[in-house]
């Protein structure tokens, strides 16, 4: 039967291991509501939009694009853009800028732990 190591006094126990860093980004998150609270329609036009950048799998389901999906913030339907968007595809972040401010619609940035 082992038994248990005793450490005494002068030797060292371990260092535990250096914790990680958690990669952070930033994610844009775009309501169906105006500035002047009034509702966006047609009320389909996150799906829509988020189609725009999805594409077809093997399975013939449609696959959203992990930059821009649609989501639930706060019990209400939103798009979700991460702000790696702006750097592989700046084309399609200036439309969806474009699209935010042509249609006055209410968005914030939040942090997001990758």
């Amino acid at each position: 039967m082992a038994t248990a190591r005793k450490y005494t006094s002068t030797e060292v126990t371990p260092a535990p291991a250096p914790v990680q860093e958690v990669a952070r980004r930033r994610r844009l998150i775009i309501e169906s509501v105006t500035v002047d609270e009034r509702r966006f329609r047609p009320s389909d036009w996150i799906e829509r939009l988020a189609a725009n950048f999805a594409e077809f799998g093997t399975d013939r389901r449609l696959r959203y694009q992990k930059g821009v999906a649609p989501g639930i913030c706060n019990g209400q339907k939103v798009l979700m853009v991460d702000s790696d968007l702006a750097d592989k595809n700046p084309a399609a972040f200036g439309f969806i800028e474009q699209f935010i401010s042509s249609n006055n619609l209410r968005h914030h940035w939040v942090d997001c732990i990758a």
